[in-house]
């Protein structure tokens, strides 16, 4: 994830690279100096974090909009979005 996300190659995922929300992000920087290390992001994911109920709204999902660099609202768009997960190795 974070050679994915790292745009400037400085081996640190910065808000504006990371693709969630701000909120999920400061819950990943456990060091709180605005960027995510390998080791933090592996921490994250060892984590058991709450999973959403049956019929329990969605949390809102932002993303980062490639031509302003700002992040975006993905609801009450004009156009569709989708979101796809999956695993890379």
């Amino acid at each position: 994830m974070v050679e994915s996300l790292d745009s400037d190659l400085n081996n640190q995922i910065t808000l504006a690279e990371f693709a969630s929300e701000p909120k999920i992000f400061n819950a990943i920087d456990t060091n709180k100096n605005q960027g995510l290390t390998r080791t933090e992001v592996k921490a994250a994911y060892k984590k058991n974090l709450p999973i959403p109920k049956v019929k329990e709204p969605a949390p809102e999902v932002t993303a980062l909009d490639a031509e302003t660099r700002k992040r975006v609202s993905l609801f009450n768009r004009e156009k569709p979005f989708a979101l796809i997960f999956g695993t890379h190795t």
